[in-house]
This record gives structure tokens, C-alpha cells and sequence, in this order.
């Protein structure tokens, strides 16, 4: 009897359990069922796109705060456009992917309406941002989080800072409760070697200008968790924590590729006499000598790969205090020029010896001369609005809403100045570079990434 009223007491409980969930699991799915069909009626007229593709709208991930509902979102599959950066009061907010229709794609679902993020912000419906660090692909940093890091970093490192020790850290984004950023400690009067090192945490690399840290983690990379303990962030992957991609993510890695053969002076033995006889009236600061890139030649039989030639930098003495600048592809190179090679980035070519100044190479017929450009630091990009060092979609938008008297064009949009022609207007945001700036140049952007034009 104790037996069966036993049993009877676990099917009630079990019913009444299952009479809660269910309506909790249909909540859920009318929640969805909701935005979706909201986001749908919100993007459509919004997107200057195909209507077929504006029925592709994804409702990704929801985080339910309250009474309103947090989401991320696109209104059509096209995605692969960039990073976004947005700052919103003290949170600074990085989205992988640039979004459509709104760039940052994180919107706001109360009351039936659809805000995006900002205009949640600006209506004081949200006024903590912490918990973007929990959706896929968005990284949320606290303007406090410099201070936090140092305070944790001079704990790792057991120092204080004096007038002749400081600390210096530099957040890079959060990712699973961890924290990364570049850790240094700067000691007065120490000097140091002026070469970049790099360091591979599984299938990314990462880069410093010089070494910041011990042999074991040379570029300084460091992890902060919730609870205020410090670790490089390799031990992270080496112990099975985090993945490759996810340190990726909060830290900013590069996947690896052929590109990022970077810093190894694999040629120096080579190029660096060729410099010497090549120019010998001019004095070269060798140590601040660099290969940035190596092209090669595969022998499809063998395997065996022949340098073909060599994207190198070194500086020499400056040729005068003019500020000069040159269009180079779709990069804009600027400064005070030198010599041998007008911006320090030259080209050895090893089968002839010949070397090539960066701004001749638009016209040589170097193979995947492409590759040249990725791999250089430069001052602006045609058509980088936004100034993120990457032309987007978001780009011709931005010149859009400018020409639209929504924005007003970047102070540091025209640099005619470093040209040395008073009668040019040099534009960033000229991209078709007629030499002024109309929706033909938002057009010529867009025809760019959709690969119309080369």
C-alpha cells in the first residue's frame, strides 16, 4: 500500500512538473515565433536588396532581461563584411560580422517594436551592455577594464610601479568570463629590439612589435578570469579550457596562412648584402630590417618551394620633412620620404636581384602582387569611411548617409595636403577617384565587393 501511494505521489508530481515546463517551453516558442515575425515586417523596405533575399531573415540567439527580449540578428545571408566597432556609454562593442540591416545586428524586442541596440540605449531601456559578452560573435568591453587589468597584471607579475617602473595593458576583448589582453612592464632606460615576434595558440597567431613577455609567451598575451587570477593565454588551450577559436574571438587572432610567414628573417643572409651593394651610398639601419611576406614557387612533383621574391622593410635616412603621400592599389601610404625605398616597404625579387619600391608595384608583373598589400601598414584605405582598415559594405553606407546630410564626412576625409599638389582633392572617401565625392562612389564600393569590378 506504502508501495502505491508511493508510485501515485511521483505521477502527480511528474504531472504537475510537466504542467509548469510546458507552458514555460510554449512561452518560448511563441517568444520566437513573435520576433521573427517582427524582424521580418522591420527589415522589409529596409534593405536595399532583392526581395528573396530579405525572406531570408535568422533570428539567432535571444536573451531575455526582464520584460524585454535581447537578439541577434540578419535580414539576408550575405554576413562576410568585417568587423563592426560600436562604443555605446562606457561599453565598447565589437560585432565578428557586419549585420543587415543594422550593423551591429544585436536589436531589442519590447512591447511589440523592435529597437536596434543604440536606440535602446538612447531610450534608457538598457543601461548594463555586460551580458553581450554571452551572445556568439559579439565581444562588450568596459572602458574600466584597463584599470582592472593592470591592477591584476601587477599582481601576476608581483611589481609596483615607481617613476622607473610602469605597466601598460591593453584589453582586447572578453570571451566565456576571460578577459584578454597584452600585458608589459616598461622599465626606464631599458632598450628594445626593434623586430616582431609572433606566437601560434592552435590554428591562430598572434603578433607584438617586439618581445613583451618571457620566452614562453612572447607576445605577451594574457588572460583574466572572473575571479581576478592572471595566466598566458596559451594555458588556456594547452589545458583543454577554452578552444583555439574562442581565444581567437576575445583576443583578436589571425588564422594562420601563408601570409603570416612574418618576422622569421628566413632571407636576411641574402637580401641584406644584396641592400648593401644594391645601395651602397646609402647608410641602412639594418636592425630594423624585416621580411614580411614570401612568396613561393611549388614544384607540383616534388613539393619543394622556391622563394620567388620578398616583402621586405628597412629604413634609411629621410630624403627631406615633406610630408608625401602615393595611392598604392587601394591603399594610401604617407609620410616623410626615404630612401632606398620611398615608405621603407620594397620588394626582392631572387631570381634577378632587383629590388622594386612598394609604390612600383601596381605596374610590375609580380605574381599575386595581390598578396603585397596585406601585409604592409598603411596610413588610409580608398573608401574606408569608417576607418576600421577594411572596405565593407558599411563603407558605401556611411558615404550614403553623408551625402544625405545624416553624417557629416571625417575631418580626416580629404589629405589632399600630402599629395604636394595644391590643385588636387584627394578624398578617402573618393573611391572611384574623380575627384569628388557623389553616390557614384558608394556605387563603385559596392561594385567592388560583389567583385563587378576589380
Amino acid at each position: 500500500m506504502k508501495a502505491l501511494k508511493k508510485l501515485l505521489c511521483l505521477i502527480l508530481s511528474a504531472l504537475v512538473m510537466q504542467a509548469v515546463a510546458i507552458p514555460c517551453f510554449a512561452e518560448d516558442i511563441s517568444l520566437e515565433d513573435s520576433i521573427e515575425s517582427a524582424f521580418m515586417s522591420y527589415c522589409t523596405g529596409k534593405v536595399p536588396m532583392h526581395i528573396e533575399d530579405i525572406k531570408e531573415v535568422t533570428v539567432k540567439e535571444i536573451h531575455k532581461i526582464n520584460d524585454i527580449a535581447v537578439f541577434t540578428a540578419d535580414s539576408w545571408k550575405w554576413q562576410d563584411h568585417g568587423i563592426v566597432d560600436v562604443t555605446l556609454l562606457k561599453w565598447d562593442i565589437t560585432a565578428s560580422h557586419h549585420h543587415f540591416p543594422y550593423d551591429l545586428g544585436v536589436y531589442v524586442y519590447t512591447n511589440e517594436k523592435i529597437l536596434t541596440l543604440e536606440e535602446s540605449v538612447e531610450a534608457e531601456i538598457l543601461t548594463d551592455l555586460d551580458f553581450l559578452d554571452e551572445f556568439d560573435g559579439i565581444s562588450c568591453l568596459n572602458h574600466d577594464a584597463i584599470k582592472l587589468c593592470e591592477e591584476a597584471f601587477l599582481r601576476y607579475k608581483n611589481t609596483a610601479t615607481s617613476d622607473e617602473v610602469w605597466v601598460e595593458c591593453s584589453p582586447r576583448g572578453k570571451v566565456k568570463g576571460y578577459l584578454f589582453f597584452s600585458g608589459e612592464i616598461h622599465i626606464a632606460g631599458s632598450a628594445y629590439p626593434t623586430i616582431v615576434v609572433e606566437a601560434k595558440i592552435g590554428n591562430y597567431i598572434y603578433r607584438a612589435g617586439h618581445p613583451k613577455g618571457p620566452e614562453s609567451n612572447p607576445t605577451g598575451l594574457y588572460a583574466l578570469s572572473d575571479d581576478g587570477t592572471v595566466c598566458p593565454a596559451h594555458e588556456l588551450y594547452d589545458k583543454g579550457i577554452l578552444t583555439d577559436t574562442e581565444i581567437a574571438k576575445g583576443a583578436g587572432g589571425i588564422l594562420s596562412t601563408e601570409l603570416d610567414e612574418y618576422g622569421e628573417h628566413e632571407y636576411e643572409e641574402i637580401i641584406i648584402p644584396a641592400l648593401s651593394e644594391k645601395y651602397p651610398d646609402v647608410p641602412l639601419q639594418i636592425p630594423l630590417y624585416s621580411e614580411h611576406y614570401i612568396r613561393y614557387a611549388k614544384d607540383r612533383n616534388t613539393g619543394e618551394k622556391t622563394p620567388l621574391y620578398a616583402v621586405i622593410s628597412v629604413w634609411g635616412t629621410e630624403t627631406g620633412t615633406v610630408q608625401d603621400a602615393h595611392i598604392v592599389n587601394d591603399i594610401v601610404l604617407e609620410g616623410k620620404a626615404r630612401t632606398p625605398f620611398t615608405y621603407h616597404y620594397g620588394v626582392y625579387v631572387f631570381e634577378t636581384g632587383e629590388f622594386l619600391d612598394i609604390i612600383d608595384v601596381p605596374e610590375s608583373d609580380l605574381e599575386a602582387k595581390e598578396n603585397i598589400y596585406k601585409c604592409i601598414n598603411y596610413s588610409y584605405r580608398m573608401g574606408d569611411n569608417n576607418r576600421d582598415f577594411n572596405l565593407t559594405i558599411q563603407d558605401a553606407t556611411y558615404m550614403q548617409k553623408c551625402l544625405a546630410k545624416l553624417k557629416d564626412f571625417r575631418e580626416d576625409d580629404e589629405i589632399t595636403m600630402y599629395f604636394q599638389n595644391p590643385k588636387k582633392r584627394v578624398y578617402i572617401s573618393d573611391y572611384n577617384r574623380d575627384g569628388m565625392r557623389n553616390i557614384k562612389d558608394a556605387t563603385a564600393i559596392q561594385k567592388r565587393l560583389a567583385n563587378i569590378t576589380p
